[in-house]
């Protein structure tokens, strides 16, 4: 019981950290370039990641995190189109059909 504690101790001060990062991240550092942006994208994606990971089943945790990277990818890229949503929406689901 104390172990299990302890690691979700660990899990939670994780996911603060991320959240630290990407809070200083979009305050202190402007987006100039295309490898800050994924990098922001990139910590964005693991914060969600983790937190889903705490609640969710890997199973459901991946199609979700494709989907919510993708669309963050769509929009620092500026392509945040309709026919681009319905490739993301599409492509989760097939995922999530093929985990399944």
């Amino acid at each position: 019981m104390i172990v299990a504690r302890e690691v979700l101790v660990n899990k939670i001060i994780f996911l603060l950290f991320l959240f630290i990062m990407i809070i200083l991240l979009a305050i202190f550092v402007p987006p100039t370039n295309i490898v800050i942006t994924m990098l922001m994208n990139i910590i964005l994606g693991l914060f969600f990641f983790f937190l889903l990971k705490l609640f969710l089943p890997l199973k459901i945790i991946l199609p979700i995190i494709i989907l919510i990277f993708s669309i963050l990818l769509l929009l620092s890229l500026k392509l945040f189109e309709p026919v681009n949503i319905v490739l993301v929406i599409s492509l989760t689901v097939a995922i999530s059909l093929l985990i399944k």
